[in-house]
């Protein structure tokens, strides 16, 4: 099998050698030197255009040929033999079909006119159509005969009847017959007509069989073409040029690439139910997920049930230095909710001035809305805020109110030193704020718009509004977290420090082995003239038990 390809295809090379033109001097691909000794074939294969070299323009005679490659020059020289053969045949099929309808018309047109001919002389002779002979004898009994016709019978009757008399000496006793004879004489020419009538009836049965030999002689022709053709057919199958192979070889072509579709379509199907199945096993691991998610929920509750503390101890560093020190406790699922209760107690000291901090909270989620309330006291100033958020997704909501009392503006105390405490204003404070959580790579970048109403200025009637514009930053740091937050207050500065609002601030927490390192700075910008910012310094550690 693989020595008649073989053959084929060098068969096929002889073929379009001897249809490519000469050569030109030049080698378009570089690395074939001239010299080469298959340099004439490289370049008959380039003009055939069964080799079109790599994309770098080289031959590269060197390299081994793939089973690819092979195969498109294979293919390239089937499309060119299947292109030959195909106009080859067409011209012999014109050729020959030209000539043989060139006979067949010119015998045709011979028998036409000789049949026009003989019918014209029929004319002549009936003084009618030949078709209308038939139905004229038919309804009269006689043959209808033209002008000259019947002039010429009249005168050959009359000329036999002449000589008749002429030559013919009938007896004496049959003179009186003469007229009884010369009737007979005109009954038999009366025979005579009627046989012509007879002779003209088998003329129209020749003329009919004439048109059928010519039927006959036109299907001959016909089979003969197409024996010619049969025969030029046989002749090409004979030379090794098999269409009818080379139509066998296409079909099963076309039959492997519907095979092939065929396959891809039901890969297609295969791939849609692997993803039906993906889809469904994903389900199945969010459901497992999910109430995996539940079972750490219930086993975080159960374990969150237990009472936990913590323990604090800072240096805090402003116009003057102090020590915070504090004890926190943590009950959770206070009365079988999700809320919390905190209990924190500290001291706070500053040179010769000592001061207890204590401090009431409880926080817990109502619906989405997470919400909270701490009361505290220090330095004889009792302070409580309630507070609530939502967060939206895209969108941060907080809010919230501060009820101060014992607030002496002149005196700030030990209050001074202590972050949040240092300008509270006496009486009720309201604020507002918006926030957009925006991630950026390790970062958490919020804006933050700060609305707070409170009455911070004790030389006006009524409240001040203030408006807070800054950003909040949040990542991860030696496994702690480093938060920052920059406020510039648009108006009121006053007002957002009654709230803790005005304050920019960094914060650092580290842990270190079962204890946490804590460090802080807070400072405010935007202060009115004739008022001093406060900034704080806070260094400590807290630990947990």
């Amino acid at each position: 099998m693989r020595k008649k390809g073989l053959a084929a295809l060098l068969a096929g090379l002889m073929v379009l050698a001897l249809s490519v033109p000469a050569l030109a001097q030049q080698r378009p691909f570089p690395d074939v030197p001239a010299s080469h000794w298959a340099a004439e074939s490289v370049e008959l294969l380039r003009a055939a255009g069964l080799v079109i070299g790599y994309p770098d323009g080289e031959f590269k005679g060197n390299r081994q040929l793939t089973r690819y490659e092979w195969a498109m020059i294979v293919a390239r020289l089937v499309d060119r033999l299947d292109a030959m053969v195909a106009s080859q045949v067409d011209a012999a099929y014109a050729e020959v079909e030209a000539n043989a309808v060139a006979r067949v018309n010119q015998a045709i047109a011979d028998l036409v006119a000789r049949l026009e001919a003989g019918e014209a002389a029929q004319r002549a002779f009936y003084g009618v159509e030949p078709a209308e002979v038939a139905s004229i004898v038919g309804s009269t009994g006689r043959i209808p005969l033209s002008a000259a016709a019947e002039s010429t019978f009249a005168s050959l009757a009359a000329n036999v009847i002449e000589a008749y008399l002429a030559s013919y000496q009938p007896p004496e006793e049959l003179k009186g017959d003469i007229e009884a004879m010369v009737a007979d004489a005109l009954s038999g020419l009366d025979s005579r007509v009627t046989r012509l009538e007879a002779r003209t009836l088998v003329a129209q049965q020749d003329i009919r069989e004439t048109r059928r030999l010519i039927e006959e002689t036109a299907n001959t022709l016909k089979g003969s073409v197409q024996a010619l053709l049969d025969e030029f057919r046989a002749d090409l199958d004979a030379l090794g040029v098999r269409v009818a192979d080379l139509e066998a070889w296409r079909a099963e072509t076309d039959n492997r690439i519907t095979a092939l579709e065929s396959r891809v379509e039901q890969l297609e199907r295969e791939t849609v139910n692997l993803k039906n199945r993906i889809d469904m096993t994903q389900a199945t691991a969010d459901e497992a997920i999910n109430r995996a998610m539940a079972l750490e929920r219930t086993v975080g509750q159960a374990t969150r049930k237990a009472l936990t503390g913590a323990y604090q101890l800072e240096y805090l560093g402003a116009d003057e230095s102090g020590f915070l020190g504090q004890v926190q406790l943590v009950a959770t699922e206070v009365a079988g909710t999700d809320a919390s209760a905190q209990v924190g107690l500290g001291m706070v000291a500053s040179g010769d001035a000592v001061g207890t901090l204590l401090s009431l909270g409880v926080t817990g989620p109502i619906g989405r809305v997470d919400t909270g309330a701490e009361l505290t006291v220090f330095d004889a100033v009792t302070r409580f805020d309630l507070n609530a958020g939502l967060d939206m997704g895209i969108l941060r909501f907080t809010t919230g109110a501060r009820f101060v009392n014992g607030v002496d503006p002149a005196n700030p105390g030990l209050r001074g030193i202590v972050p949040g405490w240092a300008r509270l204003a006496e009486g009720m404070t309201y604020h507002v704020g918006l926030g957009l959580p925006l991630e950026w790579r390790a970062f958490t970048i919020t804006p933050v718009v700060d609305a707070v109403i409170a009455d911070a200025d004790p030389s006006t009637d009524g409240a001040e509004t203030g408006i807070g514009l800054g950003a909040e930053v949040a990542t991860a740091f030696l496994g702690g977290e480093l938060k920052g937050r920059l406020v510039y207050p648009v108006s009121e500065q006053a007002a957002l420090a009654a709230a803790d609002k005005a304050a920019s601030s960094v914060s650092v927490s580290v842990p270190v082995g079962a204890l946490k390192l804590l460090g802080s700075v807070s400072t405010e910008l935007g202060v009115a003239d004739g008022d001093e910012a406060i900034t704080i310094y806070a260094l400590g550690i807290r630990g947990e038990f």
